[in-house]
């Protein structure tokens, strides 16, 4: 019995010290508003069970992923795919593989950029990330770039694994403000993994429409000539295993309804536990603000949600790139929105990590034709995180279905080129970067893929977005 007494003792002096800790927390102006639970929990939970040095884990294997991967076979053409193909993720295992052979007298030098020009005409995957990734941020799925030691060897954006005479080089695009940097890896060893998979695609899609590549990652029209739609410039229709003729429809819902359990009041009140000194006011069109003298939160009744804290950093001390994305993701996950998210790009300015994030529904990835993030059609979410803190979130929730129903998708071949042509400036080219599959999340209800293209000429930036069915 005495013992039980002194269970129950030891436990009241726990709680009574623990809410004297968190009264003086508040008391000496420790006192965050809203950022309390949002900036502070992942990381108080993972303070007790982490340390710093975080090791590799599925969670970052899932979301860090290139986006884009070109094939290029010299006698057999080239390809480009997006992250809705399991090519690229099995093109991506293949070059982690060769980082794994990074030694520590491994031979890097500098190259010349214009030598990714040349990659396309040997036999050569090329894996391009939606934009630049901080090199710490690599390093979780890339553990032996530790070991290159060169100045400038951060921000990547391409890699790239081709044959030489000597064995597998693999090429590391960085790029550092406005300059652009290349490092080749020379490994000097057999490649046949590589050349197996470059021959196993051209077997597998032998008969399918492919891209006519003039450059890494691009395809160029060109006003003062005739493109043959059904010869010059082809489009990859390929996004499974087996060639995919038929996609599923898929069916966008509002996030929030008013007085349901997915209400953006009974959100607020889940994730802003802390909310005695705050402001709460609906507008007449149901947006809710949620404002305190620390932080700033607007909840749009379609799913659009944007968090600004300036509450008092906690630690002064930068914490790990692990320990960053893995704030990122926790917080992410507190939503219980997105499925299948990845990592877009990841910047690094001083101590705040900018983290951006893209979405796939049945691996086709999901755009807004309204910009979420002001500077990329294809972030559906920004976060950022300084000091172990939460800082920002801006990104649209999603709640979707993906239905049974299926519809034909067309090579786009003669689509795209009635469309862009005719935008071409006479005597110029024009160089599109990107031409994917795409949901469009705007469209509420059921929708089927369209094809979002960005091009640009010497003068014009632009984007496009054209349907993937047949009438």
């Amino acid at each position: 019995m005495r013992i039980w007494e002194n269970i129950k003792s030891l436990f009241l002096c726990f709680l009574i010290g623990l809410s004297i800790y968190l009264t003086g927390s508040l008391w000496f102006d420790n006192y965050q508003g809203l950022s309390l639970v949002l900036a502070n929990f992942p990381k108080n939970l993972r303070g007790t069970f982490i340390t710093e040095e975080v090791e590799y884990s599925q969670k970052y294997a899932e979301s860090i992923v290139p986006y884009k991967l070109t094939i290029a076979s010299p006698d057999n053409g080239k390809w480009m795919l997006y992250c809705d193909s399991p090519d690229v993720m099995e093109a991506w295992n293949l070059v982690k593989v060769k980082f794994d052979h990074i030694g520590e007298k491994t031979e890097v030098i500098t190259g010349n950029i214009s030598e990714w020009k040349d990659l396309i005409h040997r036999k050569s995957i090329i894996l391009e990330f939606g934009n630049t990734v901080d090199v710490e941020i690599l390093k979780l799925v890339l553990p032996n770039l530790i070991r290159i030691n060169q100045p400038d060897f951060n921000n990547i954006n391409k890699l790239a694994v081709t044959k030489s005479i000597d064995g597998a080089v693999i090429y590391v695009d960085c790029k550092i403000e406005d300059k652009d940097l290349l490092y080749k890896i020379l490994l000097k060893e057999e490649m046949a993994d590589i050349e197996n998979f470059i021959d196993g695609y051209i077997d597998k899609v032998a008969d399918a429409k492919y891209v006519t590549l003039e450059e890494t990652g691009t395809t160029k029209f060109y006003s003062e000539r005739i493109i043959e739609p059904n010869t010059d410039v082809l489009f990859p229709i390929s996004n499974k295993v087996n060639l995919r003729d038929y996609v599923k429809k898929l069916s966008i819902k509002e996030y929030f309804k008013q007085n349901d359990a997915y209400s953006a009041d009974h959100l607020a009140v889940q994730i802003f536990q802390n909310t005695d000194y705050a402001k709460f006011i609906t507008g007449d069109n149901g947006t809710i603000y949620i404002n305190d003298d620390k932080s700033y939160v607007q909840i749009d009744t379609d799913g659009l949600v944007e968090y600004i804290n300036k509450g008092k950093l906690e630690n002064t001390e930068n914490v790990s790139p692990a320990i960053a994305y893995n704030m990122a993701l926790d917080f992410i996950d507190m939503f219980h929105a997105y499925e299948d998210i990845y990592l877009l790009s990841v910047k690094k300015s001083e101590d705040e990590y900018d983290f951006r994030f893209f979405l796939a529904a049945d691996g086709i990835p999901l755009i807004s034709s309204k910009k979420i993030i002001e500077d990329d059609f294809r972030a559906i979410a920004q976060l950022k995180v300084k000091n172990g803190s939460i800082r920002y979130f801006k990104g649209k929730l999603i709640r979707y279905d993906l239905e049974n129903l299926s519809s034909f998708v067309t090579n786009l071949t003669s689509g795209i080129l009635n469309e862009l042509i005719p935008k071409i400036p006479e005597k110029q080219t024009m160089v599109v970067n990107c031409i994917q599959m795409s949901y469009d999340i705007d469209v509420l209800g059921g929708n089927y893929p369209i094809w979002y293209i960005e091009y640009k000429t010497e003068n014009t930036h632009g984007n496009a977005m054209l349907k993937t069915t047949k009438n």
